[in-house]
This record gives C-alpha cells, sequence and structure tokens, in this order.
C-alpha cells in the first residue's frame, strides 16, 4: 500500500454517505495587500518596504445536518505578489 492510498481513501468514502444529501458548493477571492517591514535597516534596504499585492482562491462545500446544523470544508490558495 502507498502512502498516498490513505489520503486517496480519505477522499473518497464522504463520497458514498452524501449521496442523498443536498449539498452547496461555493468559491471566493480576493485582492490581497501588504506592506512588509523589517527591524533591520540593511533588510529594508535590500528587500524594499513597498506594497506589495498577491491573490487568493478558495473553494468550499457545505453540507447539511439535523437540526439546523451543517458542516462545512473549505480548500484555499493565496500568493503573495512580486517586489
Amino acid at each position: 500500500m502507498t502512502k498516498s492510498a490513505p489520503i486517496l481513501l480519505c477522499l473518497l468514502l464522504p463520497s458514498f454517505f452524501v449521496h442523498a444529501q443536498k449539498y452547496t458548493i461555493g468559491g471566493k477571492a480576493g485582492i490581497l495587500l501588504s506592506w512588509p517591514s523589517f527591524g533591520d535597516k540593511e533588510d529594508k534596504r535590500v528587500f524594499g518596504s513597498n506594497p506589495r499585492l498577491g491573490i487568493s482562491l478558495a473553494g468550499l462545500i457545505n453540507f447539511p445536518m439535523k437540526d439546523h446544523y451543517s458542516f462545512q470544508a473549505e480548500g484555499g490558495f493565496s500568493r503573495q505578489g512580486r517586489r
């Protein structure tokens, strides 16, 4: 058995149990803006302290449960901009 087999099993096993449930799929995206700060003046001179732009992308799935509860799983990706 390979190392990826337990991970694959964990991903596929829930799909057998949610066959009859209604679920919601969604996504979100955004822009990231950050200003790096450095305690050392030499690092600030080398790397700069200009604002950096980046992006953030995520997907989510929501499974309803009993009595007004739900389970929501989310996975995302974010990337810092170039200097």
